[in-house]
């Protein structure tokens, strides 16, 4: 697979990603928005590989500092952002 196309598919799940979280912050959020969400965030952070490993620290650290599950609509929040973020610099 050429790193371009790779590039590609990442900015593709990102984005729409970020899309999605977009109608679940404004309100439009059920189930299976949420589902997909968490979806299309395990492909980010496969597609973002090796870096996106420096998010397991932050993601395990948030559910035992701050109470705050990875499945749970604010773990949503921080999980798609800051894997967008991290495979944005990759």
């Amino acid at each position: 697979m050429n790193i371009k196309n790779l590039k590609r598919i990442w900015l593709a799940v990102g984005v729409i990603s970020l899309v999605l979280l977009a109608f679940d912050w404004f309100g439009y959020g059920s189930q299976n928005l949420q589902n997909a969400i968490l979806a299309l965030n395990i492909a980010a952070f496969i597609l973002s590989l090796p870096c996106s490993l420096f998010v397991v620290p932050v993601v395990l650290a948030a559910n035992h500092f701050m109470a705050m599950s990875p499945t749970s609509a604010d773990g949503i929040y921080l999980n798609t952002i800051f894997l967008f973020v991290v495979g944005l610099m990759q």
